[in-house]
């Protein structure tokens, strides 16, 4: 991608920050099993701005958008406050876009946009995770492993819920834009990006879901088994959690193919 002013930059930031918001607060009404936190297909945004306009917007955006929302939508609800913003969303989405965005523009190809899909919904839905758990804790009397237990299900939880999105409805997307011959407003994306197989994109997304497939064989080995009843907010859910895992991964497996087709770019 070309050199853009810090005018450029700011306003693209600007306009991705908006757009989150705007999105995450329409959906915000929708939270996980456990009452904290929200159901967020609104991460294609972020995701977008990172193929087209680059890692810092999306990095940036995303953070910036994700505290916005939930200051202007979930705090006067009463569904998060202020300081849990700062310490989950804002750098959950910051951390996990930006990866997406160093992924997809270092390797600029459909199985680059399925493997930075997978690993940067994990590592930013974990340390969002880890924010949300870490608030808590000076209210939990259970275990350590309860605390690990919470970050494995919120993790869960927000990766498969947004990855139908990001692999689906993200490719549709571009699509739109590059269709109206816009190359000049959006100068990087997957026209230019390098041809390859189909199966190619399908491999690289079974690759990086390697740590769901550990982390689903542990909790079936009963690993987490001893923190099930530790925490009553969360306990009972987990089992609906893993099928959400099972179908997120099938999905996710399945599916990575069909995003360079959805675009057009498919060779």
């Amino acid at each position: 991608m070309e050199k853009r002013s810090a005018a450029w930059t700011v306003a693209r930031i600007a306009i991705c920050a908006a757009l989150y918001a705007v999105v995450n607060g329409l959906t915000a009404p929708i939270g996980t099993p456990w009452g904290v936190g929200q159901f967020r297909p609104g991460v294609i945004i972020p995701a977008l701005f990172a193929i087209t306009s680059g890692t810092l917007v999306a990095a940036v955006g995303a953070g910036l958008g994700s505290f916005v929302g939930d200051v202007i939508f979930l705090v006067p609800a009463g569904q998060t406050n202020v300081v849990l913003a700062l310490a989950a969303g804002l750098p959950g989405n910051f951390i996990g876009f930006l990866v997406f965005g160093y992924i997809v523009n270092r390797m600029k190809s459909w199985s680059a946009f399925a493997v930075g899909s997978v690993i940067s919904l994990l590592i930013g839905n974990m340390v969002a995770a880890i924010g949300v758990m870490a608030f808590f804790e000076p209210l939990r009397t259970e275990s350590a492993t309860a605390f690990w237990v919470g970050v494995f299900g919120f993790t869960l939880f927000w990766e498969f819920t947004m990855m139908p999105f990001m692999i689906l409805l993200l490719p549709i997307l571009l699509r739109s834009l590059y269709g109206m011959n816009s190359t000049s407003i959006w100068p990087s994306g997957p026209q230019r990006w390098k041809p390859e197989p189909l199966y190619r994109v399908a491999a690289a997304a079974a690759v990086a879901s390697i740590p769901f497939f550990v982390a689903g064989g542990l909790s079936y080995l009963g690993y987490f088994d001893a923190a099930y009843g530790a925490w009553p907010l969360l306990g009972p859910v987990l089992g609906p959690v893993m099928t959400l895992f099972e179908l997120g991964i099938a999905v996710t497996i399945l599916f990575s193919p069909a995003a360079p087709l959805l675009a057009g770019s498919a060779k």
